[in-house]
């Protein structure tokens, strides 16, 4: 069955007709003006990780040295438009964990352990640390990004 495919104000719809392509576009459109755009903030150790919500694009972060007033990172949660805010929270807090490895041998500093919230985040932490030095290692020797994420996958997790 063929599917008209459309860009609307910005979101991209399908469906078997053009009205019925803009009527779900339109439905994505109402969703997202009723969804929780306001801002939160953790401080954390000697950070601040600032979560907020961008149409369209879903839950983003920045992390914030408290000493500096330039963002260490803004990354965007990478879940696209549907993400919740604890999805983003989760990344947020294992990417700042990262950055409070100990980097000789990878361990967990205690700075490092008090950014991770509960025990699945501990047990799901060192998969994740492990695939982003891999991921960086492999980006480093020149590979392209492509090829590093699916070595990193097979490296971190086995497939």
């Amino acid at each position: 069955m063929n599917q008209v495919q459309i860009e609307y104000f910005g979101v991209r719809a399908t469906g078997k007709n053009l009205t019925e392509a803009k009527r779900n576009a339109g439905a994505v459109i109402e969703k997202e003006l009723k969804e929780d755009y306001s801002p939160r903030y953790m401080v954390v150790t000697d950070y601040v990780l600032f979560l907020y919500r961008e149409p369209l694009l879903g839950w983003t972060y920045q992390i914030i040295p408290k000493s500096e007033d330039k963002p260490l990172a803004r990354f965007s949660s990478g879940l696209g438009f549907d993400s919740t805010l604890e999805e983003c929270e989760k990344h947020a807090r294992h990417h700042l964990a990262q950055y409070l490895l100990n980097p000789k041998d990878r361990s967990c500093l205690p700075a490092c352990l008090a950014v991770l919230k509960d025990s699945r985040d501990l047990k799901e932490f060192p998969r994740y640390a492990e695939w982003q030095f891999v991921m960086r290692e492999l980006l480093d020797t020149g590979m392209e990004n492509e090829a590093a994420r699916r070595e990193a996958d097979k490296h971190a997790f086995g497939f």
